[in-house]
């Protein structure tokens, strides 16, 4: 803010501001809102599978779990995936931008999906029928 980085806030073009809850405005950097409004709260949990051999030894204890580890048969560890979260503002949609799988035997990775190598191949505003989701109708879209 001090650096002029930031564009002040029309709050009058939010029409829902005033119904915001009193306890997630004017917060201690932005007192007045001039730059930054609260547009999401909630509670998230993690859930995991109790009983698993793994879990049972290393329960959850942070955020670090959510990135994929996938186990073989004899509860090896032989890959394992993250994605990195956006949000499309715009749309009001959260979405993985980048997702990495690294394969811990070939010592090999790819990274999917990153912003500058493709294009939006997602339509979030699109209607679809049951029709669309027929084996033909897939198979006449799918590639080969």
């Amino acid at each position: 803010i001090d650096l002029g980085l930031l564009a002040e806030i029309d709050k009058n073009a939010l029409s829902n501001f005033d119904n915001l809850d009193p306890q997630f405005v004017n917060a201690p950097f932005d007192p007045d809102n001039q730059h930054c409004v609260p547009y999401q709260w909630g509670t998230t949990g993690i859930g995991y599978r109790a009983g698993n051999e793994f879990f049972e030894e290393n329960p959850p204890d942070s955020w670090a779990i959510l990135v994929a580890d996938h186990f073989d048969g004899r509860g090896e560890m032989w890959r394992h995936a993250e994605a990195h979260n956006k949000f499309f503002y715009d749309i009001g949609v959260t979405f993985t931008t980048v997702e990495s799988v690294h394969d811990l035997l070939s010592g090999r990775y790819i990274s999917a999906g990153l912003a500058n190598e493709e294009p939006i191949r997602y339509k979030f505003g699109a209607e679809f029928s049951s029709q669309d989701f027929t084996p033909a109708a897939l198979r006449r879209a799918g590639r080969r």
